[in-house]
């Protein structure tokens, strides 16, 4: 293959999840109005505190796993071990089994311990347990969608990405609409204050529903599109010499040891959205006395507004990077310098060329962007917040697409 359609064909595939990756988001965003509306700040506060604890599990169980797993079968098939590369398919979806499970029971049964501890928000409890089931879905779709992106094949990843968010956003309003109103039906005998607190409580579990039912989507989905592909996958197998087979000790190892750097490396990468609460609601309460609700009503600004759309511009480097690591890993195993150095300057330009735009023109409209899209929610804090997007958006996008690409050359 030349160079040419070397390069066409990688920024093929990232051009194919990063389209899907700006639909998601739209959609995302789309939802979020109504979500918001039905919620209140108070609500979304609540709804993104039970976020912040869910992402954190997710941190430590899946946000690595399809990536590694990518670049685990990238390897195997750039030395055309076809069955090596299935057989980590399979160890990886018994360790993300058990992982899922583990991280799922800690947030079921600890949930509302390390909402009330660590973030001082106790009615984002009943929201995480809800999640809870979620951990374990996701890291067995982490592990599907990094067998397929290993494939080289960007399409399944994108196809269910798009059904997951249809379908959390329509099962996110209804049942945050219908929940909320049975918290209030049920709260009679309570204080107005209480009353309030436990309704957001069960609006906000609404919420959540619809991210656990959309990642089963999405799931069923891949599940799908690996069935039908099977039979080719095992011709491609037989055709391999069956003398060389990794052990599943030797596959497990390997996919540790794969997991784990990456694991290191996100933690970092993600380490202000997991801070960022707990200091946040700390400070507001033993400095300035805030109490619950109100702080919450902050921090639901920023995480229902702010983040929202600073994240969408984020989502083209996001799909790059899932693209670019099994795409590096076979040029990087092959030898092709030139080849390898071709692919990081289109990333790196593809990637820089959509940020710097997105992030200066938030920076701008940011504050009547916010108006338009949230009516009801007249905060003018969301204004400045919004200048300083060109700075979030950049260095999110560059160090996304750097990280993939030290990744993509064992780095």
């Amino acid at each position: 293959m030349s160079k040419k359609k070397i390069k066409s064909s990688f920024l093929l595939q990232g051009s194919i999840l990063a389209v899907a990756g700006l639909l998601v988001r739209v959609i995302g965003l789309i939802y979020r109005v109504p979500l918001t509306n039905i919620l209140g700040e108070k609500g979304m506060g609540c709804y993104g505190t039970a976020y912040d604890v869910y992402n954190i599990l997710i941190l430590l169980s899946s946000q690595s796993m399809p990536i590694a797993v990518s670049k685990l079968v990238s390897e195997k098939l750039g030395r055309n071990e076809n069955n090596n590369a299935h057989r980590i398919f399979k160890g990886a979806l018994i360790y993300g089994l058990v992982i899922g499970v583990i991280c799922g029971l800690i947030a079921f049964f600890g949930g509302e311990w390390l909402a009330s501890t660590f973030y001082h928000a106790p009615s984002a409890g009943r929201a995480l347990k809800v999640l809870a089931p979620t951990l374990t879905i996701a890291c067995i779709l982490g592990v599907f969608r990094g067998y397929m992106q290993g494939l080289g094949d960007m399409v399944p990843t994108a196809i269910s990405q798009i059904f997951e968010q249809i379908v959390n956003a329509f099962v996110s309003v209804f049942a945050a609409y219908e929940l909320l109103n049975y918290g209030y039906s049920v709260s009679t005998m309570l204080s107005e204050s209480k009353a309030e607190a436990n309704a957001i409580s069960y609006g906000a579990a609404g919420g959540t529903l619809g991210t656990c039912l959309g990642a089963a989507t999405a799931l069923l989905v891949l599940i799908i599109i690996y069935l039908k592909r099977k039979s080719d996958i095992l011709a491609d197998i037989s055709k391999q010499d069956k003398g060389a087979l990794d052990s599943f000790s030797r596959i497990t190892k390997m996919i540790i040891f794969t997991i784990t750097p990456m694991l290191i490396s996100t933690t970092i990468y993600n380490i202000s959205n997991l801070l960022d609460n707990p200091i946040f609601q700390n400070i507001m309460e033993l400095k300035f006395g805030l109490k619950e609700d109100a702080r919450l009503a902050l921090w639901g600004v920023y995480s229902s507004q702010y983040r929202v759309l600073t994240t969408m511009p984020i989502a083209i480097a996001s799909a790059l990077a899932a693209a670019i690591v099994p795409s590096m890993i076979r040029s990087y195993a092959a030898g092709d310098k030139l080849i390898v150095n071709n692919k990081i300057d289109s990333a790196i330009k593809f990637s820089m060329i959509i940020a710097l735009p997105c992030g200066f023109g938030l920076s701008v409209l940011g504050g009547p962007i916010n108006k338009m899209l949230f009516p009801n929610l007249s905060n003018d804090m969301i204004v400045y917040m919004m200048m300083f997007s060109v700075f979030t958006v950049t260095a999110f996008s560059l160090s996304t697409i750097s990280n993939s690409i030290l990744q993509g050359i064992d780095k």
